[in-house]
């Protein structure tokens, strides 16, 4: 309860707070994919999660990016190329 009184008066939502707090009991293998962003930031999930050290992270945003763990996708088109 804590935590979440902590987060709050960070000025983050609730809902955001409560995101935070229990992704933090998720440990991430070998491989992850974020969508919707391509570079791991302060906002970034990822960074809440325990992490073992060989995780790769990969990206998906609808930016053109030249990065070998960045894959251009729009999942708002109805058709995928």
């Amino acid at each position: 309860m804590f935590r979440l009184i902590k987060k709050i008066l960070e000025k983050k939502s609730i809902c955001r707070s409560l995101q935070e707090i229990e992704s933090r009991k998720f440990m991430i293998g070998s491989s992850s994919l974020e969508i919707g962003n391509f570079d791991l930031n302060k906002k970034s999930f990822f960074n809440f999660f325990e992490k073992k050290k060989n995780t790769k992270f990969f990206f998906s945003d609808t930016q053109k990016i030249k990065n070998k763990n960045y894959i251009k996708l729009d999942l708002e088109k109805k058709k995928f190329n």
